[in-house]
């Protein structure tokens, strides 16, 4: 009953600050990327609840357990792929000057309309099987801590999603400051506490098997093909263009992909 408790009471407080910050949205603009209103703090939490959304409700934390670190290098592959990102905040910005408020407009004014639309497919597809797995990702997390069916739980999980969406980008980057104090500070007072009765540190790396410690698994070559590939993946995902048009000056959104870009490689 507690963690029951404790869960609706995350989401309604999460819900609450998205619903309060969406009422200063004024325009479509303001409700999709936010135009030059997001600071340095909340450019952050954005890409870096992006990077925890990415790699550990999709099955990347679960592999490590079996795998060991390997599962790792997604995230520094996320990590570079941000900061490769940093020659094109000018680009994105001066687009969104002109009126473009996503990678498909981009697109058109870059190109031409038919540039733009296989764009807008393109984010669409991929979009909708990300958004289709996080409410199931969710369910198998949360159902079995809840003692609960995971069905309604997805389906539950996916309302909350929606209504989410609806606070904009601007709450949605408020409710992200609520994600990342709860799961930057959990897992670290977890990580803490498990470490200490395992023993410590020296016991860990002296019982766990030392293949679970090498970050090329299965082998060199394909260790390095998969970084140089996600690298050029994660280089021109959605969150990058939306911190370039969404942060208050270019100086902000390059601080932020800096930051988070390096960060990624620790995490």
């Amino acid at each position: 009953m507690p963690v029951f408790i404790i869960c609706i009471l995350y989401i309604t407080v999460t819900l609450a600050v998205g619903i309060v910050i969406s009422r200063r949205n004024k325009n479509s603009g303001d409700f999709f990327v936010a135009k030059e209103r997001l600071n340095l703090p909340l450019c952050c939490v954005l890409l870096l609840a992006s990077s925890f959304a990415g790699a550990f409700t999709t099955g990347a934390a679960q592999d490590s357990y079996v795998g060991g670190f390997a599962p790792y290098l997604p995230m520094v592959s996320m990590g570079m792929g941000y900061i490769l990102f940093l020659s094109l905040v000018p680009f994105y910005r001066c687009a969104s000057k002109e009126g473009a408020i996503s990678i498909p407009e981009v697109f058109s004014l870059r190109f031409d309309r038919r540039c733009g639309a296989a764009s807008m497919v393109i984010n669409c597809i991929t979009y909708c099987v990300l958004f289709s797995v996080q409410p199931v990702a969710f369910a198998r997390t949360v159902a079995p801590m809840l003692n609960l069916d995971p069905k309604p739980v997805a389906w539950g999980a996916a309302v909350i999603m929606m209504v989410m969406a609806l606070c904009g980008l601007t709450g949605v980057a408020w409710m992200n400051i609520v994600h990342c104090l709860v799961m930057v500070g959990g897992l670290s007072l977890v990580s803490i506490v498990s470490i200490c009765r395992a023993g410590g540190i020296n016991n860990i790396v002296a019982t766990v098997p030392q293949s679970m410690w090498n970050v090329l698994a299965p082998n060199t070559s394909t260790a390095i093909m998969r970084f140089v590939a996600l690298t050029f993946c994660y280089f021109p995902q959605s969150e990058c263009a939306t911190i370039a048009m969404s942060a208050k000056n270019v100086k902000t959104a390059k601080k932020a992909l800096l930051i988070i870009g390096n960060l990624d490689k620790l995490i």
